[in-house]
């Protein structure tokens, strides 16, 4: 017998069904009559006991399956099967009581530091809305501070022996030394191109209580913390991390807070624009877990026409039967569909336009890259010129540099776009002449020699090394940078060389370029002569034209 929708479940087959049916069951920590005795028919099945342990892992609700079945059928569970749940309890309850202490010491050493920060998710959630320690798994703990206090943040858990591993912009993973306690650090709720504006200032505006151990600390309001469960859940679709657990969660916080403002979920969601992944996180829960909707949520959903459509991906996604997705080779069409799931999943298109760019302008190759016609290729480029660590998204940097622009003279701003022109015009120009030939026909473009001014001369190599910076090293490497310096000298009357040195290193011969004027190096550091040998500049010409 399956207690699933065959229409949002089709992917599974019906011996899956047994197996989910009972892990929906035992996920729930409120059991009315009827869910216990959907319990008890399923016990009878053939339940493949070896398997629903690791699904249970998986989804993050062993310490509710094995409560629920401790306490309604525990005559049925196979005593192997019993043990194994019993240990895996014991241990997750273990590990809760060490994240729990870890956070408590954490939360003085920010408060001792006067670094005003907000724990969420994890031990929270467990204490405001299970109501036990024990029956929410979780592995790490989640803190938020501002931005303008987030490099104090990542240097007291330096301080702490915190590591960071993994560094994403928006947030920063830490592991303590020595228990290997995990922190995500974030300064967001979201990455840049996931948008969700929920500020700092805001949450800690509407802070309520809780109390663990006779400590009180501060936790987000129910309405926030929905709503970052809500957009916690989609986001996580793409990544393949969405878990139950995470419904889970939405469940208890609802019954935790029969008389939430729902009005004001509403209004919130639209002003965020996340009223679809609100809906449809909703819509699911309902469906899996009988979360108890009101009346007014229930008819959002029902006549909000994308519910419908984005229900079906996000339930096969969260139900699906593998249990290792790192094994999964890259399905490109899958992740196309991905990225038509969540370019739906947002109302604005202020919100679609930063998703759509941050993974079309991704590498080719790149596996997780939106697929468009050949000619938008150059996107990538476009993003490597803006800042080699610079995200397209990162607004600020971009509108920094045409600040920096724009504060140029008249003059400078020519010779600053010529200089970037002028780069891919050498690079062609090196693959089909030697250096002689191309001195000879820039030389012929160029106006005749006069004095020169000492700033002049700086400001026009200083030009050229910002323009420089824009491409990679092969588009700008000494030679083409000393080529197209030495060329904006001459257009400006101003007499130079262009010299080229060679050493030996380790057995291989190694050739350098830079300018002089003067007797004075430009662009390169002023004892290069001892690295490099340079060549007399008639016996360069020569060798270059040969």
């Amino acid at each position: 017998m399956s207690f699933l929708s065959q229409d949002t479940f089709a992917p599974l087959s019906s011996q899956d069904d047994l197996e989910l049916a009972l892990l929906l069951c035992c996920a729930r920590t409120h059991r009315d009559a009827t869910t216990v005795a959907q319990i008890h028919q399923l016990v009878h099945q053939p339940i493949r006991w070896e398997n629903l342990i690791p699904l249970a892992e998986w989804h993050s609700v062993l310490p509710l399956v094995y409560q629920t079945l401790n306490t309604v059928c525990p005559e049925k569970i196979p005593p192997e099967i019993s043990k194994r749940l019993r240990q895996s309890f014991y241990a997750i309850s273990l590990n809760n009581q060490l994240l729990i202490q870890t956070l408590l010491i954490l939360l003085k050493q920010f408060e001792d530091a006067e670094i005003p920060v907000l724990a969420f998710k994890g031990p929270l959630l467990a204490i405001s809305y299970y109501g036990d320690l024990n029956l929410r798994q979780f592995n790490d703990l989640d803190l938020l501070v501002a931005r303008n206090d987030f490099e104090r943040a990542q240097t007291l858990l330096r301080e702490k022996n915190y590591q960071p591993y993994q560094v994403l912009g928006w947030q920063t993973a830490f592991a303590h030394s020595s228990s290997g306690v995990g922190i995500d650090l974030h300064r967001a709720l979201t990455p840049p191109y996931f948008k969700f504006d929920l500020q700092f200032e805001e949450l800690r505006s509407r802070l309520q209580s809780c109390s663990f151990d006779n400590q009180q600390i501060d936790c987000l309001s129910p309405i926030d913390m929905l709503l970052i469960l809500c957009v916690s859940f989609c986001r996580d679709r793409h990544e393949q991390k969405s878990r139950l657990i995470q419904l889970c969660d939405i469940a208890q916080l609802i019954q935790a807070y029969p008389n939430l403002d729902w009005h004001q979920v509403l209004n919130q969601s639209r002003r965020f624009g996340i009223l679809h992944m609100v809906l449809v996180t909703l819509a699911l829960g309902q469906q899996l877990l009988q979360i108890p909707l009101p009346k007014m949520m229930q008819t959002q959903i029902q006549h909000n026409s994308a519910i419908e459509s984005l229900l079906h991906p996000l339930a096969t996604n969260l139900l699906k039967t593998n249990l290792q997705p790192q094994l999964l080779q890259f399905d490109s069409e899958t992740f196309c569909l991905d990225h038509t799931f969540y370019l739906a999943l947002r109302e604005r298109w202020s919100d679609k336009i930063p998703y759509f760019l941050n993974y079309a302008a991704l590498p080719v190759d790149h596996p997780q890259r939106i697929q468009l016609p050949k000619a938008f290729d150059h996107l990538y480029l476009i993003r490597r010129t803006i800042g080699p660590k610079t995200n397209l998204f990162r607004l600020k940097v971009l509108l920094h540099k045409v600040k920096l622009f724009l504060r140029l003279s008249p003059q400078d701003s020519i010779r600053f776009i010529c200089a970037l022109a002028l780069f891919p015009c050498i690079e062609i120009a090196l693959q089909h002449w030697n250096i002689a030939q191309i001195q000879g026909v820039l030389t012929r473009l160029c106006r005749p020699l006069s004095p020169a001014s000492p700033v002049q001369v700086e400001r026009t190599a200083r030009l050229v090394e910002i323009a420089a910076r824009q491409y990679s090293s092969r588009w700008a490497n000494c030679l083409k940078r000393s080529l197209v310096l030495w060329y904006l000298l001459r257009c400006q009357g101003i007499a130079s060389e262009l010299r080229i040195g060679v050493r030996r290193e380790q057995g291989e011969f190694q050739a350098h370029a830079w300018v002089e004027c003067q007797g004075k190096i430009l662009n390169d550091i002023p004892d290069v002569h001892q690295s490099f040998a340079a060549f007399d500049s008639t016996l360069m010409h020569k060798l270059s034209s040969d």
